[in-house]
């Protein structure tokens, strides 16, 4: 009995899982339905567009239908909704993209943190007349040997 009860509470989490994930095509077929121009081939473009996209996000563009559509005169909503879409997946893309990337690339060292770390004292002399350097906190930060640190201190 508790077998049955945990397999029909995974199938409810797996049911909630796909509902976080895409609108359903009642849904969709639903807001295709709104539409003035809406016709079975919208439904066809419409549909892969909504399944690309999770379900908040679909709501999204839905909401942007309607508030663009009551603000002006939209002679094809279709058109329109079909165009929200397509940018709503394709900013979808690039952030997954941009994320993607993140997690690939290293995160890049810039010039001055280079010199920071591998020419302290050409950073010190450039650096020394400058009323918001901080001598001490920057040889803390990037300069690990103790000897080191002592003699940029003297030679600052």
């Amino acid at each position: 009995m508790e077998r049955a009860a945990a397999e029909q509470q995974q199938r409810d989490e797996n049911t909630a899982a796909v509902r976080l994930e895409s609108a359903r095509e009642s849904e969709v077929s639903a807001a295709v339905a709104e539409l003035r121009n809406g016709d079975a081939g919208t439904l066809r473009q419409i549909e892969p567009l909504a399944r690309l996209l999770p379900y908040e996000r679909f709501r999204i563009v839905l909401e942007l239908l309607r508030e663009r559509r009551l603000s002006s005169t939209v002679r094809n909503d279709a058109g329109l909704f079909i165009h929200l879409l397509r940018v709503e997946v394709q900013m979808l893309r690039a952030e997954r993209a941009a994320l993607a990337a993140e997690a690939i690339a290293p995160p890049v060292e810039s010039l001055i943190d280079r010199v920071k770390r591998e020419q302290p004292a050409k950073y010190i002399e450039a650096m020394k007349d400058s009323t918001e350097f901080d001598l001490e906190a920057y040889l803390v930060e990037y300069v690990d040997d103790v000897d080191e640190r002592e003699r940029l201190r003297r030679s600052a």
